[in-house]
């Protein structure tokens, strides 16, 4: 099976950001308890990183002043496993696995994300 038999779901679960918005509007979307990934997306929509819950708890520990008004690229994970639509779910599971992460997201061949598979 094909991570593309997932996309019509886990379209659903995409959520995207812009790279120079606030950490603030980052945390918002990150407030849902189904949403623990977003997407960060550069001025031509392709993929550039994510942000976490985790990355916005740890830069807000260490806030000071303006700190906490950052930009999201200034916290976010720019070294991303993704996949595409046409890798197997198996080596996909594998990889999540094997680097206990929780979500994945898919991007086509121009790194612009599709949907966040789990």
């Amino acid at each position: 099976m094909f991570v593309k038999t997932l996309l019509p779901a886990a379209r659903e679960r995409l959520i995207t950001i812009r790279d120079n918005a606030l950490l603030t509007e980052a945390a918002k979307l990150l407030g849902d308890r189904h949403t623990n990934l977003v997407v960060v997306c550069n001025d031509g929509g392709a993929m550039v990183g994510v942000v976490t819950k985790t990355d916005i708890v740890r830069c807000i520990s260490r806030c000071h002043g303006s700190g906490c008004t950052a930009a999201v690229a200034t916290v976010m994970t720019q070294d991303v496993t993704a996949c595409g639509p046409d890798d197997l779910l198996q080596d996909i599971w594998s990889i999540m696995k094997e680097r206990s992460l929780l979500h994945i997201p898919v991007v086509d061949q121009d790194l612009k994300p599709l949907s966040v598979a789990i």
